[in-house]
């Protein structure tokens, strides 16, 4: 036998050898404990709506009215662009509106004299005062005047469709703010060239904040809307709040695996910012007195659970189920009070001889 061999058979000889002395373990048995299983993420404080304010029409920034951070009411003036060239037509089509005004008016005047003419004509000619000719001159100087009233009238009618179209135009020109809310961006600077709706502010609407969070899909089956979360901003850890969730998803994000939650606060803290980052901790599941184990003693495959049990020496696996996970335990179905279950699953297999420590409870 070459040496090599007789060293490969001496270490296999050696390996088998510690395969079969028991390995020392650590053993608990279930404990009756209150279980908090938690789904934990990252979130945002924002507005339940946000709107990026534009304008219809593009211009150079004559005026901003308002900063970062500034309440404004619905319908207030945020920003204006330059008006001269927009005001200078303005004033125009109001001029000729006027003008056109006042040639209705005189239009009108004269249809009532030739109304009364021809009233006058008429008494003349049955009195046999006056000739045919006379009243049909009389009927004719009517009919013309009528006419003449009914082309004013209708400059008069685009004079102010233009005066009107025109105003609509002007008012383009100021940006006013769609809702009440707070400024949380400005994105424009007076003197600035803008394009048709180009972003000049992002409002967010007062009064309905929302806290966004995304989480993996696999966490989908654990949470249901009004189930409550505890908010922690990370500047304030000493002033937690609480919000309700109210929606999740429509939809998952295919490529990155997530889902939307949006939770509504039941009050907001006055430290609270927009698109301030929180830490969201949304409570699925809560056990009181259930039969729980160490989660360093889990097994999970393919949605099932196991843990290993000390039996007569040696390690055997028993299948249970998983009520509930907290930060250090999980609430479980299957086992009994005096089983004897292994703290560290990942270091024995089945079937393995087992040298047990038992720990005591814990708090014990």
């Amino acid at each position: 036998m070459g040496l090599g061999l007789a060293i490969a058979l001496t270490l296999a000889a050696w390996s088998a050898f510690k395969a079969s002395l028991p390995v020392r373990v650590e053993l608990v048995t279930p404990q009756l404990r209150e279980t908090v299983e938690l789904v934990i993420g990252s979130g945002k404080l924002r507005a339940e709506r946000q709107s990026d304010a534009g304008f219809e029409v593009a211009g150079q920034v004559e005026q901003v009215l308002v900063r970062e951070g500034d309440a404004v009411a619905r319908g207030a003036t945020l920003a204006i662009l330059h008006q001269a060239e927009a005001q200078k037509l303005l004033d125009q089509v109001r001029n000729a509106a006027q003008a056109a005004r006042e040639d209705s008016a005189r239009a009108g005047v004269v249809v009532q004299d030739a109304v009364t003419n021809l009233a006058r004509a008429r008494m003349l000619f049955s009195q046999r005062i006056n000739s045919q000719a006379d009243l049909d001159t009389a009927r004719t100087a009517r009919a013309t005047a009528e006419a003449s009233e009914l082309a004013a009238t209708a400059r008069l009618r685009e004079a102010e469709a233009l005066v009107q179209v025109t105003e609509q135009q002007a008012a383009k020109r100021r940006l006013l703010a769609p809702f009440d809310g707070l400024v949380i961006k400005r994105w424009i600077e007076p003197g600035q060239s803008l394009s048709a709706a180009q972003a000049a502010l992002t409002i967010a609407e007062s009064g309905r904040p929302e806290i966004y969070m995304e989480t993996d899909e696999n966490n989908l089956r654990k949470l249901q809307v009004g189930q409550r979360a505890a908010i922690i901003a990370p500047a304030y850890r000493d002033l937690p709040f609480f919000a309700r969730l109210t929606g999740i998803g429509p939809g998952v994000d295919y490529e990155r695996g997530v889902v939307g939650l949006r939770f509504k606060p039941e009050a907001v803290p006055a430290f609270a910012l927009m698109n301030m980052t929180v830490d969201v901790n949304v409570e699925v599941s809560r056990h009181t007195n259930a039969l729980s184990v160490p989660l360093s003693s889990l097994l999970e495959t393919d949605g099932s659970a196991a843990v290993y049990l000390a039996e007569k020496g040696r390690a055997r696996l028993q299948p249970i189920k998983i009520l509930g996970k907290g930060k250090e335990w999980a609430s479980v179905e299957g086992l009994l009070s005096n089983s004897l279950v292994v703290v560290h699953a990942l270091n024995v297999k089945a079937g393995q001889r087992l040298k047990p420590v038992v720990l005591p409870p814990a708090g014990s």
